[in-house]
């Protein structure tokens, strides 16, 4: 058997010679990522490894911007992790008591690996992730947003994908997708390339505001809507009634 092994490291080479020994198989072994354009060297190959390397969450500091009830949420599941979980927000909750270690603004953004983000999209807060921002965050750092899209400027995460200050984007949303999401573009001439543009590179995951659809969000959106709408009616307390109005 012939094993084509991607991304391969100087430091994993005599592991690679000791496994292809002990299984009795040839290794074709490049230190390229895999593309369309490099596939040729897996020709005649009955296998292929990737070895990129990851890090791991237990090592990493994690930094959530917002800490309503989907950031506490966030910071939950992921203290399973053993992460180190930093947290911002104007108003502290007290339900993240315990979870995170609530800092300044400057501070999430220096001392995180990941940086989370979960606040609504207010005046204030616009292109919170912008080029001044991200300057401040380590380098090769991973930026997730499922918040809104004009958090963050499309322009300055194209930057820092292409200088690697940025080293993975995470995007369930992203500045300029209204009117592209969920509609039939196929003989269409769109105008957002940067949106396209971003949507392009390896390390930029884009979920199209589908990362919420699961079995237990769909049932919980039913619920919400059928049950507060009966709530509101019978005059009961509705949980998620909107009672007053963000600054």
């Amino acid at each position: 058997m012939k094993i084509c092994v991607y991304e391969a490291r100087p430091d994993e080479r005599g592991a690679l010679e000791r496994q292809a020994a002990l299984h009795g198989v040839e290794l074709t072994v490049t230190d390229q990522v895999p593309t369309l354009e490099n596939t040729s060297l897996a020709a005649g190959c009955e296998g292929v490894s990737t070895l990129g390397q990851g890090r791991e969450m237990k090592d990493l500091t994690v930094g959530i911007i917002g800490t309503g009830r989907i950031g506490v949420q966030v910071a939950r599941n992921l203290s399973g992790f053993g992460c180190r979980l930093l947290a911002y927000d104007p108003r502290p909750n007290p339900a993240a008591e315990g979870l995170v270690t609530y800092v300044d603004l400057d501070a999430l953004l220096t001392q995180s690996d990941v940086i989370t983000l979960h606040m609504p999209l207010l005046d204030s807060n616009r292109h919170l992730i912008n080029r001044d921002t991200i300057a401040k965050m380590r380098d090769g750092v991973v930026i997730i947003n499922c918040s809104r899209g004009e958090m963050a400027d499309i322009e300055a995460l194209i930057e820092g994908i292409e200088t690697g200050k940025i080293g993975a984007l995470g995007m369930d949303t992203v500045e300029g997708d209204e009117g592209i999401i969920h509609a039939d573009h196929r003989v269409d001439i769109l105008s957002n390339r940067n949106w396209f543009y971003l949507h392009q590179f390896r390390n930029v995951i884009m979920t199209q505001h589908m990362a919420f659809y699961t079995d237990a969000a769909v049932a919980s959106m039913v619920a919400c809507g059928i049950g507060g709408i009966c709530q509101m009616a019978a005059g009961e307390d509705c949980p998620t009634e909107l009672t007053k109005s963000l600054p």
